[in-house]
């Protein structure tokens, strides 16, 4: 038993420090990192190659972050993984939270622990499934998860034609086909907001509806209004934190 961070970059020198110093400064040193680089172009290999840990670099042109991390499933050779991103952070114990819930549920497919999004320590959302859709069902795909290599060869890999949810897509499809899930209490490091696919949130909110819509099957009707609301609320965000951010710069 043993578990693997799995690290998609691409240009990533100016994200990847607080990555690095978390995984350096794990309590629990029993992991491997495999980082499936893009072909960076700027110093983002020079900085890993820094790096006091095991770790393993792939070089490979992909096609975005679910295709690499495909490539990097199919490549680990330890039970588990962990997703992070480069500008991700893993608290100091999670590896050893992740571990000794492995150890302890033996069953489990996929454990899912609280991880702080915007400052705020947050868990699996208590909404209904047609709100929250995976949220319902984790904290977050990346650092609050740690899945089973095992399940992929159940349920297949992550969707690529789901480039901005293909993780929503790959977990509504565990917790359908009755994968187990374990569900910590303990937080196990910060999911950044800066990442790609929350770039892409629109995107990822429209994909999700195609899922639940043409995969799924549920009601097109109800999801549509679920989508326009979510899409309001997006917008609202969106420029409420656009004013905030030129008030202060006015300001100073």
């Amino acid at each position: 038993m043993s578990i693997t961070i799995i690290t998609p970059t691409f240009n990533a020198e100016k994200d990847i420090d607080q990555l690095i110093f978390s995984l350096e400064n794990q309590t629990n040193k029993n992991f491997k990192w495999l980082v499936y680089d893009g072909c960076s172009t700027d110093n983002t290999l020079e900085k890993l190659k820094t790096v006091k840990l095991n770790v393993k670099i792939v070089r490979e042109p992909d096609f975005g972050i679910f295709d690499a991390l495909n490539k990097s499933i199919k490549k680990i050779d330890t039970t588990h993984y962990i997703f992070c991103g480069a500008d991700d952070f893993l608290d100091s114990e999670a590896i050893d939270i992740y571990t000794h819930s492995i150890i302890n549920f033996p069953e489990s497919d996929i454990i899912t622990a609280p991880v702080l999004i915007d400052g705020v320590i947050t868990s699996k959302r208590n909404t209904p499934l047609i709100i929250g859709f995976q949220m319902t069902i984790i904290s977050a795909h990346a650092v609050g998860c740690c899945i089973k290599k095992e399940l992929h060869n159940k349920l297949g890999y992550y969707d690529k034609k789901y480039w901005a949810c293909a993780d929503a897509s790959f977990i509504m499809n565990a917790y359908l086909s009755n994968a187990k899930f374990i569900y910590l209490n303990k937080c196990v490091g910060t999911y950044s907001t800066l990442g790609e696919s929350v770039k892409y949130s629109v995107s990822a909110m429209c994909g999700i509806f195609r899922i639940q819509t043409e995969e799924l099957g549920w009601n097109l009707p109800l999801c549509l209004l679920i989508l326009n609301l979510k899409l309001i609320k997006f917008w609202i965000k969106k420029n409420i934190n656009f004013i905030k951010n030129n008030t202060n710069k006015n300001l100073l």
